[in-house]
């Protein structure tokens, strides 16, 4: 299993459990992380925010 793999699967799971919305872990992608910021892999929240009801930043904490 890739990392991107244990990743993805273990956003869906925090998804779930956060808030009670179900993502399948194939559409969740981890992107390389922008040189500017602090990382490797990066998750992209935008998907989430519906579910959350809560801005970017706070989602992604």
């Amino acid at each position: 299993m890739s990392i991107d793999q244990i990743l993805a699967e273990a956003t869906a799971l925090a998804v779930k459990e956060l808030y009670g919305a179900d993502f399948p872990a194939e559409k969740i992608v981890p992107q390389t992380t922008k040189k500017e910021f602090e990382g490797n892999e990066t998750i992209v929240v935008f998907p989430f925010l519906k579910a959350s009801h809560k801005a970017p930043d706070v989602t992604a904490q």
